[in-house]
């Protein structure tokens, strides 16, 4: 049996992550169980604690890694999303999980003017998001990468995308 794929999704904010994976579900490529969104888990454990313990941010990244973790042992592949992933997350989540599955990082780059243009949002919020982003380290914060760059949403055309995963 081979290993289930634990996909890391990194890019600046508006960079297409959830569009990305929303496309995935529409097609029936995937199910939302394969999907750990950090921002969800956040609020599921804020809801449980008080926003202001030190605690917090532990409890968010064990939940993180229990719900990777537990995919992963299903042999399911995994798309876990995080705004503004940095190399020290990225590098924490491949050492938890490198042994147990195949951990490839998608890229999300476009130009900050793309993202600009793509929905309403604030530059200085933008420019740190930019700042954050650093590259992948293969062997260090995970097995390999993919660049994704300006993909279409047509069907056809991401139909083919997929294929090449």
């Amino acid at each position: 049996m081979t290993q289930p794929t634990l996909y890391l999704l990194a890019g600046v904010l508006n960079s297409d992550k959830t569009t990305y994976l929303d496309t995935l579900l529409d097609c029936g490529l995937i199910s939302e169980a394969q999907i750990v969104d950090i921002d969800h888990i956040t609020e599921l454990v804020v809801a449980h604690q008080a926003p202001a313990s030190k605690n917090l941010s532990n409890a968010v990244w064990a939940t993180v890694n229990r719900a990777i973790a537990k995919q992963l042992s299903l042999g399911r592949d995994v798309f876990f999303k995080a705004p503004n992933l940095s190399i020290r997350k990225r590098r924490g989540v491949f050492e938890q999980h490198k042994r147990n599955a195949h951990v490839t990082t998608l890229f999300f780059l476009h130009t900050l003017e793309q993202v600009l243009m793509a929905k309403e949002f604030d530059e200085a919020r933008a420019l740190e998001s930019y700042k954050q982003l650093s590259c992948a380290q293969p062997g260090l914060d995970c097995h390999d990468f993919q660049v994704e760059s300006n993909w279409s949403f047509t069907y056809l055309t991401f139909s083919e995308h997929i294929k090449m995963l």
